[in-house]
């Protein structure tokens, strides 16, 4: 049975694989992306027109707009009334968010409590996050182990990337909200 799935950061490179493979298999997708210009808007615009090449591409819809904006994501959860967010948005960059804390914090706690409140009202049954390896901060095991301590972030991308996997646990235990965060 086909799917609705929302996915933020959909013309990123991980995004619009992700929205191609869910096209694929059949999924209705709505890709958000603010476009931010941290990567390349022209090659995000380019991994978009991939997306609108494919053979289900009439299954897809671009939003262009902010996680942070609120009203944006409840409009289109009550609209759409997505099965699952696949949530691939965030400011990216480990040394970038040095003396950028609240700029990192705005978009990726803030955004993404958005995009948890609107998934706990509307009913999304599955939430997926990607959070990063830099949660793990200074650590001499590679491969990192999930097990691994990782309350000491060394800059405030991962620590906005950690708090947001707390935040899932929190939403999990109290609102049920089926959370997975991938590293």
């Amino acid at each position: 049975m086909a799917k609705r799935i929302l996915v933020t950061g959909a013309a990123g490179f991980i995004g619009s694989h992700a929205a191609e493979a869910f096209l694929a298999r059949g999924d209705e997708v709505v890709g958000l992306d603010s476009f931010d210009a941290y990567y390349d808007p022209a090659r995000k615009r380019s991994n978009v027109a991939e997306i609108l090449r494919s053979p289900n591409a009439k299954a897809f819809t671009l939003v262009e707009g902010d996680i942070r904006d609120q009203a944006l994501i409840e409009r289109l959860c009550k609209e759409r009334r997505f099965d699952a967010i696949v949530h691939l948005a965030a400011l990216a960059g480990v040394r970038a968010s040095i003396g950028q804390t609240k700029l990192y914090y705005d978009v990726n706690v803030n955004g993404t409590i958005n995009l948890l409140d609107a998934a706990r009202d509307t009913g999304v049954s599955c939430f997926v996050f990607a959070s990063t390896s830099s949660v793990y901060g200074e650590t001499e095991k590679v491969p990192f182990l999930e097990t691994e301590a990782c309350d000491r972030p060394l800059a405030p991308y991962p620590a906005s990337k950690r708090a947001v996997e707390l935040l899932g646990y929190a939403y999990n235990n109290v609102h049920q909200l089926n959370f997975t965060g991938l590293r």
